[in-house]
């Protein structure tokens, strides 16, 4: 190989290198993201609906300590700072109405759980720049945890896809969590996907398989 060949391999290679170097960086995050999510939709969500998570009574004197520790157990501050409420939007706002909520910040993403108030089951919400695969890695981590995914229950639904899943607890009372990816953003929301998780009621048939 001439010198003149070895120097352009050479600035090749390190352009190459400099401009693999940001997407290899996000694969990490992103895979974190979707696990956390995940991970406080199932561990949290799910614990709390199915009643293994105990929730303190709104008539309780000491519930907002108890409430407290409940969210500090799952890696959560109570409330939220300013800058997740500012990035709920219209829809977020919703979903978080007259709850009890708890947040963290992974970066420049912020995670919410909510359970209670005016949307029945818990809801974990992630504000955030738009992204991709995420509720593909999202999906893939509830599967992993224990969810089976519901293919005829999956679809579009104007602005948000569905994603469905379901699982039994041990008594074999049968849960829902559907998993909603916002499509086209929401004028003023950061809002990119949550998942809301509820029992389903005894003698609602289920799909065959579950």
């Amino acid at each position: 190989m001439s010198a003149a060949m070895h120097r352009l391999f050479h600035a090749f290679l390190a352009v190459a290198i400099g401009a693999a170097a940001p997407i290899s960086a996000t694969v990490p995050a992103l895979d974190q993201t979707a696990r956390s999510v995940a991970e406080l939709s199932n561990a949290g969500c799910y614990g709390i609906t199915s009643g293994a998570i105990a929730v303190p009574g709104g008539d309780d004197p000491a519930g907002i300590d108890k409430a407290t520790r409940l969210l500090e157990s799952l890696g959560l501050g109570f409330g939220l700072p300013d800058q997740a409420m500012n990035g709920l939007g219209a829809p977020g706002t919703v979903l978080v109405s007259r709850a009890t909520m708890g947040s963290r910040s992974l970066g420049q993403t912020d995670l919410i759980m909510a359970f209670g108030g005016a949307q029945p089951g818990c809801r974990v919400l992630l504000l955030a720049e738009p992204g991709a695969g995420l509720a593909e890695g999202v999906a893939a981590q509830l599967t992993e945890a224990g969810w089976k995914a519901v293919p005829s229950m999956t679809g579009q639904r104007g602005t948000l896809e569905r994603r469905a899943f379901l699982r039994r607890d041990g008594k074999g009372t049968a849960y829902l969590m559907n998993l909603m990816t916002v499509i086209t953003p929401f004028p003023g929301s950061r809002l990119q996907l949550f998942t809301t998780t509820t029992a389903i009621p005894a003698g609602v048939q289920l799909p065959e398989g579950f």
